[in-house]
């Protein structure tokens, strides 16, 4: 509610201001809708002692109504109309009660009920006038601004209302005008200041926006308004410091402001204090407990800044750390340039989204505990117990119907299985002991390094799993291309595809990687010392190549 004016109220009876309407009603006239039109000279003025009364209850009212106590100060304005019908000051009070409830139709009746009674109340046409801005009809509250201010030019919360809704509309000069007109009355108001500073930012007028900006801060006491609007402005001037520091004396005065929180940490990570936006997206992620989709928002984002931390004290990948996806580059089907070691840094939004997307759409990984459980069950048993079914039928000497019926039963189809069994024979042969390892743990480095992605891994935890990974797989194989073929065999036997489709987007990459010299398993040794953080080394399970 506008700031009651006495005096506004007290003026009905006063004759200069009498003498003021009559020269300005025509004006007034034009600005009032058809149906809220009311003849002053039809308005009867009620008796001195009923008018005491009447006005003294408005006041009982409204302090109520200051102190919370709505249900209170309605009965008391409705107790103000039982002693006088036509008392303005008392749909007044039930207007603004209405509008406070949130029942805007109920105020916009009570209002216009107000001014039909009293056409000189300036208050209810500011207040009306904030009404319509609530419901975006600036038209109609530029309309009640402008004959308030002709009721009351002294008071300047007219003048800092009108300049907001110019702001609104666009119309900077009229803002910069009104903003003017109200600082000049009341050189204490905050609004008005920031309306002006918002008006010359818009006219790339920084320095001027910048110095009402100074002046609001030190007006505003209670809340962060202006505050973050410089913070704001400071940012595109490229005053991050200034900025930050800004929004350290708001959290100071409201220590948990989300939005503070979050601007805050945004400009650390964009100067890369990564411990410092760390802890303010932390207290984000408190604050957004009871809110699950913000909160899983704000925890994915945490992740991205905890490992753009880890990245910036470790610096670039070694060769090590890119080593686990050299492993399996083949299965990483989109080579382009320096993708194969892209476990750091900040992928985006985009990356991280694909990342989600493929761990539900492959593997039914939803969260951090559906991935760990994935990445146990390719380390610890993987596809090898339907791969050692097809050898056992195979050491066994069964036939080859025999052997295509346990084919069959791990593949969920049952085509071009005698096509198959000389070359599934001689693959059982050459990776008997070594098992499918490659399909198995190609798979458990991709899925670890999407979890990294997607905010499940921190960057610590997927380095210590991916080098578990590699080791068994260095220790077991003998080349890249040892890897890559039982990674194609893998996909082979196990994909819903036939043998001849199973590995055909996969043969030109494998072809590439194997014969050229720019191909990344050129860059680096197969022997490679495996030297990754050890932190969750110990918690990564230990596979076993022994058939079950």
């Amino acid at each position: 509610m506008t700031k009651l004016k006495v005096a506004a109220i007290v003026s009905t009876v006063a004759l200069a201001l009498s003498l003021g309407i009559a020269l300005y009603w025509p004006q007034l006239q034009k600005g009032l809708p058809q149906k809220e039109q009311a003849d002053p000279t039809l308005v009867e003025m009620p008796p001195p002692a009923r008018e005491r009364e009447d006005h003294q209850l408005f006041y009982v009212g409204y302090n109520l109504f200051v102190r919370g106590k709505l249900d209170d100060a309605e009965a008391v304005f409705r107790r103000s109309l039982g002693i006088n019908p036509k008392s303005a000051d008392a749909h007044y009070g039930l207007a603004f009660s209405a509008n406070h409830r949130g029942n805007k139709l109920k105020a916009l009746d009570e209002y216009n009920r107000a001014i039909n009674l009293n056409p000189r109340l300036a208050d209810a046409y500011n207040d009306r006038g904030n009404l319509y801005m609530s419901m975006h009809n600036t038209d109609a509250a530029l309309r009640d601004y402008s004959i308030a201010m002709l009721i009351c030019p002294w008071n300047a919360a007219n003048y800092e209302d009108r300049a907001e809704t110019y702001l609104e509309r666009k119309e900077y000069l009229k803002v910069i005008a009104d903003a003017t007109r109200a600082i000049d009355r009341d050189p204490k108001l905050t609004r008005a200041f920031q309306y002006r500073a918002a008006a010359w930012q818009a006219l790339g007028k920084s320095a001027q926006a910048l110095a009402d900006l100074d002046i609001a801060c030190k007006n505003e006491k209670e809340t962060n308004f202006a505050l973050s609007a410089r913070a704001k402005l400071k940012t595109s001037m490229k005053d991050i410091k200034g900025a930050i520091n800004d929004y350290g004396l708001a959290l100071a005065r409201k220590k948990d402001d989300p939005a503070i929180l979050r601007d805050r940490a945004g400009l650390y990570a964009q100067i890369e204090d990564y411990d410092r936006a760390v802890v303010d997206c932390k207290q984000l992620v408190k604050i957004y407990s009871d809110s699950p989709e913000v909160r899983e928002f704000t925890e994915g984002w945490l992740s991205r800044l905890e490992n753009l931390r880890y990245d910036k004290a470790h610096g670039d990948l070694t060769d090590a750390e890119r080593y686990p996806l050299l492993l399996s580059a083949l299965y990483w089907q989109r080579m382009s340039k320096g993708t194969y070691s892209l476990l750091g840094g900040s992928p985006g939004k985009e990356a991280r989204d694909e990342a989600i997307d493929s761990l539900k759409e492959n593997y039914s990984v939803y969260n951090r505990n559906d991935l760990l459980n994935m990445l146990e069950h390719l380390m610890l048993t993987g596809d090898s117990k339907g791969w050692q079914l097809v050898g056992n039928a195979i050491d066994s000497g069964a036939s080859h119907f025999q052997i295509a019926a346990a084919l069959s039963s791990i593949r969920k189809r049952n085509d071009e299985n005698l096509d198959l069994l000389p070359v599934l024979q001689e693959k059982y042969l050459r990776y008997k002991g070594k098992e499918l390892l490659g399909w198995d743990l190609c798979r458990y480095i991709l899925v670890a390094r999407n979890g990294y992605i997607a905010g499940f891994l921190t960057r610590e935890e997927a380095l210590a799993r991916l080098k578990a990974a590699s080791q068994v797989l260095q220790d077991k194989f003998t080349s890249y291309e040892e890897v890559g073929e039982n990674m194609l065999t893998g996909k082979s036997v196990f994909s819903q595809e036939s043998w001849s489709d199973a590995g055909k987007e996969m043969l030109p990459i494998y072809d590439w990687l194997k014969k050229d010299n720019n191909s990344p398993w050129k860059q680096i040794p197969f022997k490679i010392a495996l030297v990754t953080p050890d932190k969750q080394e110990q918690q990564t399970p230990k596979r076993s190549t022994e058939a079950d």
